[in-house]
C-alpha cells in the first residue's frame, strides 16, 4: 500500500494496524485488535465507534490529501471508506441491541439472501456464475424482496 511509504516519516497509523490485523492475530499499541474487533458488547461497540471516529480524524490530520501522491490519495480514501462502512455496521449492531424488530429484520434479510442464492444456483445449474448473480441482484437496487425474488428467479 502506498501509504506505507509514509511509515519512515510518520508514526504507525491505527487504521494501518487495523488493516494488518485482517491477515490474522495482530496487536498494536498493546491492544489486541482481533479481540477488540470481535467484542460486540455495548462497551466493545462503543470502543470501536471511538476507534473508527479517531481513525478518520487521524487520516485527516496525519495524511492530508494535499501531501499525498495520486495512488496514496486513493489508498487513503479506501481506508476512510472502510472506516465509514465499519461505523455504519456498528450503528446497525447498536440498532439490533436496542430494537428487537431490527434484529428480526436483519436475520430475515440474511436468510432471504441465502435462500435466494441457493434457489438461483439450483435453477441455473452449471451455468450459475456467482459474479453475474451478484451483479444482477445489485442491478435491481432497493426493491421489495418478493419483487427481487421474482426477477432473479424469473418467476
Amino acid at each position: 500500500m502506498a501509504i506505507a511509504s509514509h511509515a519512515a516519516r510518520r508514526p504507525a497509523h491505527p487504521v494501518l494496524l487495523l488493516a494488518l490485523s485482517a491477515a490474522g492475530p495482530a496487536t498494536g499499541a498493546e491492544v489486541d485488535l482481533d479481540g477488540e474487533l470481535d467484542d460486540f458488547s455495548p462497551e466493545g461497540t462503543a470502543r470501536k465507534v471511538r476507534f473508527f471516529h479517531g481513525a478518520l480524524e487521524s487520516l485527516d490530520r496525519d495524511f492530508p490529501v494535499t501531501s499525498l501522491a495520486a495512488q496514496e490519495r486513493i489508498d487513503r480514501d479506501m481506508l476512510a471508506a472502510q472506516c465509514r462502512l465499519a461505523l455504519l455496521d456498528l450503528e446497525r449492531v447498536r440498532s439490533i441491541e436496542t430494537n428487537p424488530t431490527a434484529a428480526v429484520e436483519s436475520i430475515g434479510t440474511a436468510l432471504f439472501f441465502r435462500l435466494l442464492r441457493k434457489d438461483a444456483e439450483a435453477r441455473r445449474g452449471a451455468a450459475f456464475d456467482l459474479r453475474a448473480y451478484h451483479d444482477e441482484v445489485l442491478s435491481y437496487g432497493a426493491i421489495p424482496m418478493s419483487a427481487l425474488r421474482r426477477l432473479v428467479l424469473h418467476e
